[in-house]
């Protein structure tokens, strides 16, 4: 892939980290001012048997929910490759699954397929809740916990009358 910046030379930029970086020198990319929403895929599973499914499809151990509000995990293949990594955030009957949309309907339907007899319930919820990320504390968000210097983040209700975030995808 070849990246052109603003009077700025061509640079050929083959991984993702080497595009951004190319971006960035060439002045592309500008770092958060305030809380930004974000693309992503949200899903609710719930019931009694939540977490025990989970627990044993996912890469985290769940049971951390009960000290954080939020975990990042992962689903892999049988070889231990990765199919979609996420972000896992507590609720009181289940949890809410933050996913990239470029891997959300596969891990929909791998999950369908994985709950057999498992008492839990799979529902996007995607229209009703929105991502936001800040790299400053904003009120009601918590910090990445991948790494405490990635910012904030938080799941929000999505208000179609008043859009109270920037967008950024």
């Amino acid at each position: 892939m070849c990246m052109r910046g603003l009077g700025a030379p061509l640079v050929k930029a083959k991984s993702t980290s080497r595009r951004v970086a190319a971006a960035w020198l060439a002045g592309q990319v500008v770092a958060m001012t305030g809380p930004t929403r974000l693309d992503r895929t949200l899903i609710r599973v719930s019931g009694p048997d939540a977490r025990k499914f989970l627990n044993n499809v996912l890469t985290q151990e769940l049971d951390r929910l009960d000290q954080a509000p939020v975990v990042h995990s992962a689903l892999l293949t049988p070889q231990g490759k990765v199919l979609a990594d996420m972000f896992v955030w507590a609720e009181a009957d289940g949890v809410l699954l933050d996913i990239d949309p470029a891997r959300s309907e596969d891990l929909f339907r791998r999950l369908s397929m994985y709950k057999l007899r498992a008492d839990a319930t799979l529902e996007d919820l995607s229209a009703q809740f929105d991502v936001v990320v800040s790299n400053t504390a904003f009120e009601g968000a918590t910090p990445d916990p991948r790494l405490a210097t990635l910012g904030w983040r938080k799941i929000a209700p999505r208000d179609l009358g008043n859009r109270r975030w920037r967008c950024c995808v």
